[in-house]
């Protein structure tokens, strides 16, 4: 049987436990809800109700059970259904009945509950007299088991944070050994290094043999200048190519996750575009020729000649789409349109609606109070396209119509 408490004490949790509300229900969800943290700037307990988070303090409350209790009543509230600001209304009136008790006996009880915070006396000390009170005792055991539980808490999310950002260094290209030690850009020049024996290797295994790029992946040439001008940026997952060289004012740069996850086909991609771009191709040709390597990527066709014939295909696509881009340029300049005009890209041509591609010119009448725009070009008499502010919906949208006409057409 436990040593009973000191009268003081005593008689000021009998003063506290007049000042709590009714606890929750046995069975009660809050019950499960309500969680402790230990925080050396103040412990405190919590709960999320739904997407709301609310908090008592145990400095409030001066005692751990006191402040559970009052959170748990909290929480029974919000299941009522009430809202959160008389939830915090009701917290603080309970906090205010606490204040009422005489600071002394709060003084005496903090002290009986500090005390339980510290290590139990060595062996034959003399066992300090508030520690010797049993519901310090029980304090002590319950703020123990808390700690315990928050520390292993603390200890399973550091591990399960490791792992997630090794995983993410691994998919951007990145490898770990077994101590956890990472390999980054500064290894550029060994996977270099690598890479080009790997493609030798290769190419020794292909009928013919020597030192040829392997059939159906194409690189940059041995020793070519594009090896040493791209570079990973793991802040972005992308591969960056230096221009500088080229004397052009552009920036440009391929993304692992558009080559199916892999940095080394970045990385060629990014040379085979840089290779380009020292050719005297326009950004356009080259942004057409990315998308094609991208496109082949995605198809698996990595063996064979099928991703040098789709970009050569795309290269000289992409030289006809520039063409009618100029004529459509001159023309607008020509009826003195050109000012205001618009140029949407980006939309790959073998996907849907590939369409909406293309050089738009403002029209004379406004849509909804906002510009409103039509395609311009070779295919706009086949395919019309209009840019127009839908006031329905609230955002902008490409269309064959604009709603005022199919809503005169229904008239």
């Amino acid at each position: 049987m436990g040593a009973p408490a000191a009268p003081e004490v005593s008689e000021v949790l009998e003063a506290l436990e007049a000042t709590l509300p009714e606890d929750a229900p046995a069975g009660h969800e809050a019950w499960q809800k309500v969680k402790f943290t230990d925080k050396r700037a103040g412990p405190y307990s919590y709960f999320y109700f739904g997407s709301q988070r609310f908090q008592t303090t145990l400095k409030s409350c001066l005692t751990e059970q006191a402040l559970l209790r009052v959170t748990r009543a909290c929480y029974v509230k919000f299941s009522e259904g009430q809202p959160k600001e008389r939830v915090i209304e009701f917290r603080d009136q309970v906090y205010d009945r606490i204040k009422g008790i005489p600071p002394e006996k709060r003084r005496r009880l903090l002290e009986a509950t500090g005390a339980a915070l510290a290590a139990p006396p060595a062996a034959g000390a003399e066992e300090s007299k508030t520690y010797a009170t049993a519901e310090g005792a029980r304090i002590a055991d319950a703020i123990a088991s808390v700690r315990r539980r928050s520390a292993n808490a603390k200890a399973s999310e550091r591990r399960r944070r490791k792992r997630q950002k090794q995983e993410r260094r691994l998919a951007a290209g990145f490898a770990v050994d077994g101590a956890g030690a990472e390999r980054g850009v500064d290894d550029e020049p060994e996977r270099v290094a690598k890479a080009k024996a790997k493609d030798k290797a290769k190419g020794e295994g292909e009928p013919g043999g020597g030192s040829a790029q392997p059939a159906g992946r194409e690189d940059a040439p041995e020793g070519h200048e594009a090896w040493s001008k791209v570079r990973f940026a793991p802040s972005t997952n992308s591969v960056k190519l230096n221009l500088g060289t080229l004397k052009l004012n552009l920036a440009f740069q391929t993304t692992v996750i558009a080559c199916g996850g892999s940095r080394d086909e970045a990385e060629r991609v990014a040379r085979l575009c840089w290779v380009k771009f020292a050719e005297g191709a326009s950004r356009d040709e080259v942004v057409a020729y990315r998308q094609a390597l991208y496109d082949a990527l995605a198809q698996g066709a990595r063996a064979g000649a099928a991703p040098a014939r789709a970009a050569a295909g795309a290269g000289a696509h992409a030289g006809d789409e520039v063409a009618d881009l100029e004529a459509a340029k001159r023309d607008l300049k020509a009826q003195g349109r050109l000012e205001g005009s618009l140029l949407v890209e980006g939309r790959s041509a073998e996907r849907k609606n590939a369409s909406i591609n293309g050089l738009y010119a403002r029209r004379a009448a406004d849509q909804d109070g906002h510009g409103a725009y039509e395609k311009v070009g070779a295919d706009a008499a086949a395919r019309p396209r209009f840019l127009y502010y839908c006031r329905e919906k609230s955002r902008w949208k490409i269309d064959c119509n604009i709603r005022a006409k199919r809503a005169a057409s229904r008239t």
